[in-house]
């Protein structure tokens, strides 16, 4: 399968092989935004392509969990 990673600039290929349990980014830089592409292969076949939820290095993005506690959902 192939991961990909999108950002302002563009796309560019993270990752292209057979299953791996992992794989880890190490390009990423602070105060970005990206988002993730997954498309799985199998010898002559392509599947679609996944995209993935995007994600912030953003200085004042929300922790993992936080947006549990501002109960959002409420307003």
């Amino acid at each position: 399968y192939t991961v990909r990673r999108r950002d302002i600039h563009g796309e560019t290929l993270i990752y292209e092989g057979g299953f791996t349990a992992c794989v880890l980014d190490k390009n990423v830089k602070n105060d970005s935004v990206y988002s993730y592409l997954v498309t799985p292969k199998y010898k002559n076949f392509v599947g679609n392509t996944l995209h993935l939820p995007s994600i912030s290095t953003k200085k004042n993005a929300i922790q993992d969990g936080e947006i549990l506690s501002k109960e959002w959902w409420k307003n």
